[in-house]
């Protein structure tokens, strides 16, 4: 991401937007960005044909709402930030959510979307439908934001394809804009037939072709680039996305990259499968690169 970006964060005004919002701040600051805020209130108001006197009602009313909501969304920003009114923009919008942060970023010509993630039962992060929607048909990057305690450090996750090269290049410049640890990952899945055979070894390929391995280290190491605080490249075994979320885990990563192409008609409905398993079981922030 380039300096000087403008970073559109969206809140629903709860703990997940508060995240998304001291996340989008801490990220303008690195980047020297302009920060938008929005919240989406609602379905916008339909017109009553037989009573049309009670449109006129409803639309004072929903004026007054908006008011509200942006002084709230200015009060929020203040006490999280230290941010003053006018040092940021603030938008309160009508309709479908996620259809209006969608609206707004490509209005503002937004360089990033932050989203705010959610638990379940206090013990795992999800997506909320909102979320999942806007990095599916979002055609700029996406960064789920989720508290981190740990120093900062970037996994990005590659098969080695060209459409997952993007990854690694911003995980390298997190890295450097961050002051953050950089960690490359690949993973090779096991090879049923290799794991049967052999079996018996139980060595440290874990079932999966150890020339596979070894190809896969070294390619890692070309593709590899130095970070402020470089930890080595990694290869992992097993299912890709689990692979990853478990080494986040590990390490632990505070932001996972990883890659979605743009999709289009009944292809849009669902990320990537390794994407978007990462997206929603991460135990920390994840930004989704958009693949034009």
């Amino acid at each position: 991401m380039q300096k000087h970006a403008k970073i559109l964060v969206a809140t629903d005004l709860g703990p997940a937007g508060d995240q998304a919002i001291e996340t989008a701040h801490a990220w303008c600051q690195k980047f020297e960005g302009t920060l938008v805020v929005m919240h989406a209130i609602g379905a916008r108001l339909r017109v009553d044909p037989l009573f049309p006197q009670r449109h006129q009602g409803r639309a004072l009313g929903a004026l007054e709402l908006q008011r509200a909501v942006h002084e709230k969304i200015e009060e929020r920003v203040s006490e999280l930030t230290g941010r003053e009114p006018g040092s940021f923009g603030a938008r309160v919008v009508e309709g479908a959510a996620a259809e209006q942060i969608l609206a707004v970023a490509h209005e503002i010509a937004a360089d990033l979307i932050v989203l705010g993630g959610r638990t379940a039962g206090g013990t795992r992060w999800v997506f909320g439908s909102v979320a999942d929607r806007v990095v599916t048909y979002a055609d700029v990057p996406v960064l789920v934001a989720r508290p981190d305690t740990a120093p900062p450090h970037i996994l990005a996750a590659t098969d080695f394809s060209e459409p997952s090269l993007p990854a690694v290049a911003a995980a390298h410049e997190l890295s450097h804009a961050l002051g953050a640890k950089a960690t490359i990952v690949h993973c090779v899945e096991r090879d049923t037939s290799y794991s049967a055979i052999h079996a018996f070894a139980r060595d440290a390929t874990d079932g999966a072709d150890p020339e596979e391995i070894t190809a896969a280290h070294k390619r890692l190491r070309e593709i590899s680039d130095a970070s402020p605080d470089h930890d080595p490249a990694r290869v992992v075994v097993g299912d890709p996305a689990e692979a990853i979320v478990a080494l986040a885990e590990t390490l632990p990563a505070t932001v996972i990259v990883v890659a979605s192409r743009g999709r289009t008609g009944l292809a849009r409905l669902m990320l990537g499968s390794v994407a978007g398993r990462v997206v929603r079981h991460a135990p920390c922030s994840v930004y989704v690169v958009r693949l034009r």
